[in-house]
């Protein structure tokens, strides 16, 4: 009491507020705005109307709306944080859907050999044809337990690891074996691949896409 807005409001509050008090006194509409004020090493917010009572005078009335500034902040945050793990749990669906084809068409194609197999009497490549088989439900039962994961964390993330690139491609062609040899593709692997540290399980992932589409788009 007593004292001019100067004295108490920092400039920069200072110069919205008289702007606020100008306004109010040349239209007589109500004037709302914000400002922050420091106090005990943190940032508080405030909401100041600002009303014509006469020609020369104005009501201001303040309120602290610092809780509402938090809340509103959490939403927002946890708005993200959903918008983020939606698009995380569509790719991830995506990602698996695309990669139990592989292991689905490995399956198919090899009880296609193993009937030829059990027909001819090629014992030693049915135990073959058998293991790759047994393969691919395992690589199945990995990505249902990843999809499984996710549900419960909502990420997956692995530690990255060092993985010998030759090892990881070998393992990548092994999934996509039934694609491979479907449609009579014939691969070349440099063998002499770096060794990265990487998550292994989305690397092989990732060679596991790059090596099925193009397989899946090469025409003829």
């Amino acid at each position: 009491v007593g004292k001019s807005v100067s004295q108490f409001m920092p400039p920069d509050v200072f110069e919205q507020t008289m702007f606020a008090v100008e306004r109010a006194l040349e239209s007589g509409l109500l004037q709302v705005f914000e400002y922050q004020l420091p106090e005990d090493n943190k940032q508080n917010y405030y909401e100041a109307s600002v009303i014509r009572k006469d020609v020369n005078s104005v009501l201001a009335m303040v309120r602290d709306v610092t809780a509402r500034k938090w809340a509103a902040t959490e939403r927002e945050n946890l708005i993200d944080e959903l918008e983020k793990k939606n698009a995380e749990l569509e790719q991830f669906t995506y990602t698996v859907s695309h990669d139990l084809k592989s292991p689905l068409i490995t399956i198919r194609g090899f009880l296609g050999y193993i009937r030829e197999d059990v027909e001819k009497g090629y014992k030693e490549r049915l135990e073959t044809d058998m293991q790759r088989i047994s393969d691919a439900t395992e690589k199945m039962q990995k990505l249902l337990g990843d999809l499984l994961e996710l549900s419960r964390v909502g990420r997956l993330v692995n530690d990255p690891e060092d993985a010998d690139m030759n090892a990881l491609v070998a393992e990548t062609v092994e999934l996509l074996h039934g694609r491979i040899t479907q449609n009579n593709i014939q691969m070349q692997v440099s063998d002499n691949l770096p060794v990265l540290h990487v998550d292994r399980q989305r690397t092989v992932e990732v060679l596991q896409n790059l090596i099925d589409n193009a397989a899946k788009f090469m025409g003829d």
